[in-house]
C-alpha cells in the first residue's frame, strides 16, 4: 500500500514539476475534421432520426392523415401501407375528384384513379415504385442506388442544406436529389423528375414537422410541388407492427 501511495505521490509531483514547461510548449494542432461525403450525409440522417437498430425492430408501418389541393379549396384523406420487405399500397381519397391508388405487390404494380382507370406499371414507373417500397429505404441506401454524390451545399428556407444527388441503377428511372439540414442533419426537400405515360414532370416535395415514433423520426407534413398544384399532407395517425390487411396490396378494381 504505501508503495502504490509513495508511487502515485511521485508521479503527481513530477506533473506539477513539469507542467510550466508544457505550458510552454506549442500546442499541436487539432486534427482535421473528417471531410464531408454523401456517405455520411445519408448514414448520418439514419442516426439522428433514431439509429439502425430502431428500424431494424420494424416490419410495417400504417399512415392516415388528410391531404389538401392548396389554393384549390380541395380535401381529402390519405392512407399509406408498407410491410417489409417490399409492399406497398397508398390511396388518396379528393373530393369531387374520387380514388387514386398506387400498389406494389412485391411483384406486380399498378396505378388507379378516375381518369386513367387502373393500369399494370412497366419500365421506369415500376422500377420507381419498387424502389420507394423497399423497407428501411433510407437505412439501405447502398443497394437501392446505383452512385450518391455530395453536390454541394443550398440554402432550404434560411437555412443551409446538404445536397445529395442520387442517381438509380441503369434502367431505373431518374436521379433524385435529397436536401438534408446542415445542422439537424434532417431529410427537408427532395427534387426529382417523374415520367408517367401523359408527362414528365418536374416534383418538389418538403418536409417539416418530424416527431417519434416507434423509436423513429418521422415527418407528419409534407408538400408535394408539382407544375400546376400542391398537395399538402398531414399525418395524424402513425403506428408501427400493427395487422395490415392483406387486401390493400391487391390489384385496384
Amino acid at each position: 500500500m504505501k508503495r502504490t501511495i509513495f508511487a502515485v505521490a511521485a508521479a503527481l509531483a513530477l506533473a506539477v514539476a513539469i507542467a510550466p514547461a508544457r505550458a510552454q510548449s506549442p500546442k499541436p494542432a487539432p486534427a482535421p475534421a473528417p471531410a464531408l461525403t454523401a456517405e455520411r450525409v445519408l448514414d448520418r440522417y439514419v442516426e439522428v432520426t433514431g439509429g439502425r437498430d430502431a428500424y431494424a425492430k420494424h416490419k410495417s408501418i400504417a399512415i392516415k392523415g388528410t391531404i389538401e389541393v392548396l389554393k384549390f379549396g380541395v380535401t381529402g384523406t390519405m392512407e399509406t401501407y408498407s410491410v417489409a420487405p417490399n409492399r406497398l399500397s397508398a390511396t388518396i381519397v379528393l373530393s369531387n375528384y374520387g380514388t387514386t391508388r398506387q400498389v406494389y405487390d412485391g411483384t406486380h404494380a399498378w396505378s388507379s384513379d378516375p381518369l386513367n382507370g387502373t393500369r399494370e406499371l412497366s419500365g421506369t414507373e415500376l422500377a420507381t415504385i419498387k424502389r420507394q417500397a423497399a423497407f428501411n429505404a433510407d437505412v439501405n441506401w447502398r443497394e437501392l442506388w446505383k452512385s450518391a454524390e455530395l453536390v454541394g451545399t443550398q440554402n432550404v428556407g434560411d437555412r443551409p442544406a446538404n445536397v445529395v444527388k442520387l442517381t438509380p441503377k441503369d434502367g431505373e428511372g431518374n436521379p433524385q436529389t435529397n436536401f438534408y439540414d446542415a445542422e439537424t442533419g434532417l431529410l427537408v426537400r427532395t427534387e426529382t423528375v417523374v415520367d408517367t405515360p401523359a408527362a414528365t414532370l418536374p416534383v418538389v416535395v418538403l418536409f417539416s414537422d418530424y416527431r417519434p415514433v416507434g423509436g423513429i423520426k418521422i415527418p407528419f407534413v409534407s408538400e408535394q410541388q408539382l407544375p400546376t398544384v400542391t398537395l399538402k399532407a398531414v399525418s395524424t395517425e402513425v403506428t408501427f407492427d400493427t395487422k395490415i390487411d392483406e387486401a390493400v396490396f391487391a390489384k385496384p378494381q
